[in-house]
């Protein structure tokens, strides 16, 4: 079976088993470093968490079977997946088929660049869906890079989406279709919470957003702090780095 991926991501469409509690949970990357005096303190390497998520995948039917096993297989190769955030999506409150979708609430969170899934509430959904780049998200209107492959209904659900390093359970359990394969996917990358372009030379205690972006993800030096010393002062020097 066809394979679709996305940035080397392979795309797990397949909805997860709600029988079983879709699990979400947030992760920092730390380690111990050591100070110029000699002693040790942990040192935090993110400034905001990975997402990380897990569910548990059960195919309806042989058809859903074969495009599971192929899915996986192929995101165990790659190492990466992307998969719908399950649980934060929200309903389409207009039929979509163009380069903007509207959604039933405020409350859906995008920022430009983010990969959104669409995908039709029925069981075909595993092959019906679309990924779409956001441009700028305007109150309830999303609007799109690309108009979408498909036509989607109002009900469709629209869910934010995680790329990131897969570990998936056992795959020979999917020799039997009716047994279940969990799929975990730990974000790679975070990313800015920072509105439009930052400015030139931003005032720290002026932009509240300024510091939530993932500086040592992207190469940045870990300084060497002295005991009882703090990152504070590092920080109102660190530069904006483009993801």
């Amino acid at each position: 079976m066809p394979v679709t991926t996305y940035n080397d991501a392979v795309v797990i469409p397949h909805p997860p088993d709600w029988r079983q509690p879709v699990e979400w949970s947030r992760s920092w990357d730390t380690r111990i470093e050591s100070a110029v005096t000699g002693s040790e303190a942990r040192v935090g390497m993110r400034l905001k968490p990975r997402q990380r998520i897990r569910f548990r995948l059960v195919p309806q039917d042989l058809t859903e079977r074969r495009w599971l096993a192929d899915r996986l297989r192929a995101a165990a190769k790659a190492g990466r997946a992307i998969v719908p955030h399950w649980g934060r999506g929200l309903e389409l409150a207009a039929a979509a088929g163009g380069k903007k979708v509207t959604v039933t609430a405020d409350g859906f969170q995008s920022q430009p660049g983010d990969v959104l899934f669409i995908h039709r509430p029925d069981l075909e959904s595993f092959n019906l869906f679309d990924l779409a780049v956001v441009v700028f998200h305007e109150s309830k209107t999303i609007h799109l890079a690309d108009p979408l492959a498909r036509t989607y209904p109002a009900g469709a659900r629209v869910y934010p989406t995680i790329l990131g390093k897969v570990t998936l359970g056992e795959l020979e359990a999917l020799d039997d279709w009716r047994q279940a394969v969990s799929v975990e996917v730990l974000q790679l990358q975070t990313v800015p919470d920072i509105e439009g372009e930052p400015p030139i030379d931003p005032e720290p205690e002026g932009d509240p957003g300024l510091f939530e972006f993932d500086y040592w993800f992207h190469g940045a030096p870990l300084p060497r702090m002295s005991a009882g010393g703090d990152f504070d002062h590092w920080l109102q020097r660190a530069p904006i780095l483009s993801p």
